[in-house]
């Protein structure tokens, strides 16, 4: 079987509050204020148990006594951000010229390399008994046994 996945942030937690709190006021406030609302006189601990966990999970964010939360945050307690849907387009089919394997552009052209090289074009070939000439059409005729 597999294992089960706690999440960060808990409902009901003081981190959750703590996120929940933040949210509520807009997101984003001075840092000693949103301790002091959330741990009056626990500070140190209220800082050592749920601010230095919540940095590390970059759930919020501290700088110059301001405290402000951030998208990994909002999506643990469940108020994330939206994102917009992108439209995709599908890429359209290759196209290529048709395949002629046979078309006269792709065929060797011969090439004289000496004197006389196509000179058996001339001799007629021997079919059947009969002299045929070079690139000419034989007819065929069965015969009557």
């Amino acid at each position: 079987m597999g294992t089960r996945v706690r999440p960060a942030v808990t409902r009901g937690t003081r981190k959750w509050d703590a996120l929940d709190y933040l949210e509520a006021a807009g997101g984003e406030m001075d840092y000693k204020e949103w301790a002091n609302d959330l741990a009056p006189g626990r500070v140190t601990r209220f800082e050592a148990e749920v601010v230095e966990f919540l940095l590390r999970l970059k759930m919020i964010y501290v700088s110059g006594g301001r405290v402000m939360i951030m998208n990994a945050g909002r999506w643990a307690i469940g108020r994330g951000v939206e994102v917009q849907a992108v439209t995709l387009s599908v890429a359209a089919p290759r196209t290529a010229p048709p395949v002629r394997p046979l078309a006269k552009n792709h065929m060797v052209r011969p090439v004289v390399s000496r004197p006389g090289a196509f000179d058996y074009a001339r001799i007629p070939s021997l079919m059947g008994g009969q002299h045929v000439p070079h690139h000419s059409v034989v007819a065929v005729e069965a015969s009557a046994e």
